[in-house]
């Protein structure tokens, strides 16, 4: 899709600005960063941990221009592979957005020479995605649009894109996202050819993820080269010289995260990707019908473990972790008997739950020792009886899944896949 779209953009191609480039500054130059565990320049691995591209900031050296004859507007496209399918995933902020910031910082002003930064701290163009073994391609833009009589079309066309704007996680076939990403590509292309269209900034990056690692990529109306002077840095999400902000030049700021995971560090969970299905589960627990909850959990346990959203060691955890909140529900939750009934009921369920597992367990033994002992921790989870009579406070379930989660990556990396079967079958 960058071909064709760079292919579509041939005309505007032929005004390129005289003086760009697009340069990776890696963690090792980046200061108190407001989300420092994402860019701190380790290494991307395919299959062990996430990539995110977030916008920083974007900054134009003649923001005053802006407003009545011209708008300014942002656009990128990326490209990469996810559970071995394409993806594309276009995203924009439109003239009156950036306008709204620029005003705000007062970049508008006629005798106002502060810079025309417009910060913008979190906001995602890629959210986090499991590393393929095949690199991630950017296009990325910031454009000068005509004030005239197509500006009503271009501020639709520019609101579509908007509504696409890093909103989509697939839990399902990644497929589904290029259907919506093909349709507001359609509708940039409403945009080609208007020759008055001009490009502030432009590039394209083949590899985002560059062997130096997390860190930010900077797209500027610079000589090449310029940007690995080392007074170039960047600290507290904004490009410096020194301890002066950048103002020169036009440029595009983005970061280039690094998400060891995705599962809540308090939960051990994803509710963002499954709560929905949890719910399934908590609504039916206690019903009459015995099964009824079960096969709504092993519903859940077989979307986590297909999710092409999370890395095989975050599927495992999160499967661990809402056995356990399910564990617990099992023992504390039967509105339709009594409580000496009820702690029996769950007592059973629970044991029932841990004799499945073991049976896996043992049937792993001597094949895979690691999911072997991974289960051993899953089913030590489990053990739920009731607290010792000396005990002063029970460990929340939400506490021990996040003990979970972290007891299963210090066990390493690998044998998860077995690992998440066998939780599946145990329900």
């Amino acid at each position: 899709m960058l071909d064709s779209f760079w292919t579509a953009m041939k005309e505007i191609r032929k005004s390129e600005v005289t003086r760009k480039t697009a340069e990776m500054l890696p963690g090792g130059r980046v200061e108190k960063d407001p989300f420092p565990s994402r860019i701190d320049g380790q290494k991307f691995q395919s299959g062990g941990c996430y990539f995110g591209i977030r916008l920083a900031g974007l900054h134009m050296v003649n923001a005053r221009q802006y407003g009545s004859l011209r708008f300014p507007l942002f656009v990128s496209l990326a490209e990469f592979k996810q559970n071995g399918q394409q993806r594309n995933v276009s995203f924009s902020i439109g003239p009156k957005e950036i306008l709204n910031k620029l005003d705000t910082a007062g970049a508008l002003k006629s005798k106002d020479t502060k810079p025309g930064w417009i910060e913008l701290r979190d906001v995602p163009i890629v959210r986090p995605t499991p590393v393929d073994v095949d690199n991630v391609a950017l296009f990325a833009g910031l454009y000068s649009v005509p004030g005239d009589d197509v500006v009503s079309t271009l501020l639709d066309v520019v609101g579509d894109l908007s509504k696409t704007a890093g909103t989509f996680v697939p839990t399902g076939p990644v497929n589904l996202a290029l259907d919506v990403t093909k349709k507001v590509y359609e509708g940039f292309g409403s945009l080609i050819g208007l020759n008055s269209l001009t490009p502030l900034v432009q590039a394209e990056n083949g590899s985002v993820l560059s062997d130096e690692g997390s860190g930010y990529l900077v797209i500027a109306n610079i000589a090449p080269g310029a940007l690995a002077e080392k007074n170039i840095i960047v600290r507290k999400g904004q490009l410096l010289r020194g301890d002066k902000m950048v103002t020169d030049v036009d440029y595009c700021l983005l970061a280039i995260e690094r998400y060891a995971t995705v599962l809540e560090e308090a939960t051990g969970v994803a509710p963002n990707l499954f709560e929905d299905g949890w719910k399934e589960v908590l609504n039916v627990i206690g019903s009459e019908d015995a099964q009824a909850s079960a096969v709504r959990m092993r519903k859940l346990l077989a979307a986590i473990r297909g999710a092409p959203a999370l890395i095989e060691s975050d599927r495992t955890a999160a499967m661990a972790a809402y056995l356990r909140r399910y564990n617990e529900q099992m023992m504390m939750t039967d509105p339709l008997v009594g409580q000496k009934t009820r702690s029996g009921r769950g007592k059973a369920a629970s044991k029932a739950l841990s004799s499945a597992l073991a049976t896996e367990r043992t049937r792993l033994t001597g094949r895979d020792a690691v999911a072997a002992d991974k289960l051993t921790a899953i089913v030590e989870l489990l053990d739920v009886g009731p607290p010792p009579k000396r005990a002063k406070k029970t460990p929340t379930p939400l506490k021990m899944a996040a003990e979970m989660r972290s007891t299963l990556l210090k066990m390493g990396d690998g044998s998860d896949t077995a690992v998440a079967d066998a939780l599946l079958m145990a329900v």
